[in-house]
């Protein structure tokens, strides 16, 4: 599973990328190899107590643009809704959107 964010959760508020933020301009790019049943059993208590994936093969990224090739062609999301297929290229848009949201306390 590969996921471009750029807020902290995905789906029912999984917390797949914990720093991201939604104004800095990057997208955060969460990789997660295929898990034997066994490692998705001993994940679960730990998603549904606290929201959180935190495996130790999760690798994470911060990027600006992405381009997704499969070998083959392979139905890829955005917001839960199918979008089309692969190849795809991912990139922000810095500052094309303006979103009201709370300040957030330095203290």
């Amino acid at each position: 599973m590969a996921s471009f964010l750029n807020t902290p959760t995905f789906g029912a508020g999984i917390r797949l990328s914990p720093d991201a933020k939604i104004d800095d301009g990057l997208l955060d790019y969460a990789f997660l190899p295929e898990l034997r049943l066994g490692q998705i059993l001993r994940a679960l208590p730990q998603l549904l107590f606290s929201g959180a994936l935190n495996l130790p093969n999760i690798k994470r990224k911060q990027v600006r643009k992405v381009r997704i090739e499969t070998e083959a062609p392979a139905y890829f999301q955005g917001d839960g809704e199918l979008m089309g297929l692969t190849p795809v290229e991912i990139e922000v848009a810095a500052g094309a959107v303006r979103f009201l949201a709370p300040k957030v306390s330095s203290t």
